[in-house]
């Protein structure tokens, strides 16, 4: 794929989206900003990513508590709409878990079976061979630099009829991307717009069962 080619449908006719040079915490952060035709697609230049141990840093900061009722609320965005689908003792995946693996502990807390995987903190490439009846991706794919290539690991290990629920904020049309404090964090590389879903569903013949604007819940077909 060239560099600056489109990460989700590999278009490489992009546009230019918008260019910043905006002042975080004291440092100063030069994006350049591109937009797909096809799937619609908003992302960072590649140019612009943070490092490796910088994206870890960052990620290390985060206090996922599930005693703090802010983060339960959120996570309960995505999880009980999910969990109304599943059947008992369904096993799943959270994929991108995190430093405190907070919200598999809480699907395991109501008799779910949860792996763990993530690339910083979670690295266990073992839980990557098991088919789940389900994977929460909660405030994760607007990281990833390669969101297909993550995708297909995850419809991978989808077993038929399963589903997968992704959680990201949607950049809809009334919202000013300038101003938009989604997309200030700089480890935030990738941002949907509801065509990008749209695009997701067909491309891998995906049913979508669920949809707000920051909650899609997936389900593959028997056929795939």
């Amino acid at each position: 794929m060239m560099e600056n080619a489109c990460p989700l449908c590999y278009q490489t006719r992009v546009h230019t989206f918008f260019s910043t040079n905006q002042k975080i915490n004291g440092n100063i952060f030069d994006w350049e900003y591109f937009s797909c035709p096809d799937c619609s697609l908003v992302f960072l230049s590649p140019e612009n990513y943070l490092s490796f141990a910088e994206e870890k840093q960052r990620y290390e900061l985060h206090n996922n508590d599930l005693q703090q009722k802010g983060y339960l609320y959120h996570i309960n965005n995505l999880w009980l709409p999910l969990k109304e689908k599943l059947k008992p003792r369904s096993v799943g995946l959270d994929f991108g878990s995190g430093p405190q693996p907070a919200f598999s502990e809480y699907m395991k807390q109501q008799g779910f079976q949860v792996n763990t995987w993530d690339p910083f903190f979670a690295n266990d490439k073992s839980v990557l061979d098991v088919k789940y009846d389900f994977i929460t991706c909660l405030e994760v794919i607007e990281h990833c630099h390669s969101p297909r290539k993550e995708l297909e690991k995850m419809m991978d290990m989808l077993k038929p009829n399963a589903f997968l629920a992704i959680g990201t904020s949607v950049l809809t049309r009334d919202l000013d991307f300038s101003t938009w404090g989604y997309r200030s964090d700089p480890t935030h590389v990738v941002f949907f717009q509801p065509q990008s879903i749209e695009w997701i569903a067909r491309h891998w013949q995906l049913d979508i069962v669920y949809q707000t604007h920051k909650v899609t819940i997936f389900r593959k077909n028997m056929q795939n």
